[in-house]
């Protein structure tokens, strides 16, 4: 039976020694991640305990019978302060990474778990579906077109196909995302608007000059100082891919 370790030592070393640990975006842990699970927390004593009955296989392929993750007091004040509490009854979403010995690891230590329960869960959930269609996807016209997709649903669902816009090789040839990501210029979070102007740069959208040109304009200077890095990219060849 492989055994599931749970690495959140690493994580409070780091923030003990005053070291300032990787931040691990949902798109890195969904890349990094050769299995992703959903699951119930059933008890907590020195190991967290997982309701495999209960348990949804997002990403990969997972076939253990018990899920037990060791668990000590003194990484609960880490967890909790992710966002995970930690308590019976509560549902998670893991990133595990398999290792040399065939057994898993959290991805980025104790990173790789996200709380789902509350008004955002169902958002989360569907985010880290896309993501995994999004990292798998054999064309880049399916990858494009589910980012499109998380463009327009929720504000988890944006921020996560944003990050993993600033974060991809796509080309500039999806009519689609390209409108998506132009009509996201005017959303009232500036940081939404931001990262779509910085994703357009990124693409090498010519059909967004103008509204790039607009947002030099933008009452908030992130998206100003955003739009003017665009320009400059856009204005860039990009080059082709073999």
């Amino acid at each position: 039976m492989k055994h599931i370790t749970y690495l959140l030592l690493a994580a409070l070393a780091c923030t003990t020694a005053g070291a300032r640990p990787v931040i691990y975006s949902t798109y890195e842990k969904v890349k990094q991640a050769n299995v992703v699970l959903l699951g119930t927390i059933t008890n907590v004593d020195a190991s967290v305990a997982i309701d495999v009955n209960r348990l949804e296989v997002y990403k990969g392929q997972f076939t253990e019978r018990t899920l037990r993750l060791p668990f000590r007091d003194e990484y609960r004040e880490t967890v909790e302060s992710a966002g995970v509490m930690v308590s019976p009854g509560q549902t998670v979403l893991l990133f595990l990474r398999r290792t040399m010995d065939d057994s898993y690891v959290l991805v980025g230590g104790g990173q790789g778990a996200i709380s789902v329960d509350g008004p955002h869960g169902e958002g989360e959930k569907e985010s880290v579906k896309q993501l995994i269609v999004v990292e798998s996807a054999k064309t880049e016209t399916v990858r494009a077109d589910t980012l499109s997709a998380m463009l327009k649903g929720s504000v988890i669902q944006k921020r996560a196909a944003l990050d993993a816009l600033l974060k991809s090789d796509l080309s500039p040839s999806n009519p689609m995302l390209n409108a998506t990501l132009i009509s996201l210029l005017d959303e009232r979070d500036f940081t939404l608007r931001r990262d779509a102007v910085l994703a357009l740069g990124r693409l090498g959208v010519q059909q967004a000059l103008p509204e790039l040109n607009r947002k030099l304009k933008d009452e908030q200077p992130a998206v100003r100082s955003a739009a003017a890095a665009a320009l400059r990219d856009v204005s860039k060849p990009k080059p082709r891919k073999p």
